[in-house]
């Protein structure tokens, strides 16, 4: 059980890793909406100029100007809404790294792919995922410790021996030997302890088979 609470700690860290990973790859798409974002604003601007210049000559109606104007309008509101997801999602990242929220985070695109990955078979990745996912293990070692919960709850349906031995030691001139040795041994068996005894070797039956269902499942995930 403590090899579980082991790999149960090593459990939390690969979802915290996840989850930090998870939402760095949010901030980096969201500062890439961004700068799409602020493109399309600098790109709707310049038409929005050119159609102001249009309009003064007279070769578009009012309602072309109009129209370039509640797009820059749509925009704006885009591009606030992307800044507003990329403080949030910046946030959140702080969060994970225990940083005061505010603080500014740079993010940097990664573009190199381990070959050691790509070129790994289906079958190396299970066997690696079998001896190192800590989720497999946890379930590993807790069967272990009910397979041994088992064997000893079992031993309650035999008899127990003892023995037991004291030593007895009385001051007396008159007694030939002031010191007695004693040896006791014996057999005690428990006549009404079968069906409690039964009980619990059913109930550790059961957790070791969702045990195994679980780890069937586990492998689907």
């Amino acid at each position: 059980m403590l090899n579980v609470k082991k790999h149960d700690a090593a459990r939390i860290r690969n979802l915290v890793a996840i989850d930090f990973v998870l939402v760095y790859l949010d901030l980096l798409e969201s500062e890439n909406m961004l700068k799409v974002s602020e493109k399309e604003v600098e790109r709707l601007q310049s038409h929005l100029r050119d159609a102001n210049s249009l309009f003064e000559e007279g070769v578009i109606t009012k309602n072309d100007l109009l129209q370039a104007e509640v797009r820059i309008s749509d925009a704006k509101q885009r591009l606030l809404t992307q800044r507003n997801l990329r403080a949030v999602t910046a946030s959140r990242l702080n969060s994970i790294l225990v940083r005061p929220l505010t603080n500014d985070m740079q993010v940097e695109e990664i573009r190199e792919t381990s070959t050691q990955i790509v070129a790994m078979d289906r079958e190396k990745a299970w066997e690696i995922a079998e001896k190192q996912r800590p989720e497999i293990q946890i379930i590993t070692e807790t069967m272990k410790a009910l397979d041994l919960e088992r064997t000893a709850r079992k031993a309650d349906y035999f008899p127990k021996l003892f023995l037991r031995g004291g030593y007895d030691f009385t001051e007396n001139q008159y007694q030939v030997h002031e010191g007695n040795w004693a040896v006791t041994l014996g057999m005690g068996i428990n006549l009404f302890q079968g069906g409690s005894t039964k009980a619990e070797l059913m109930k550790i039956d059961s957790q070791r088979l969702k045990l195994v269902e679980e780890k069937t499942n586990s492998w689907m995930i």
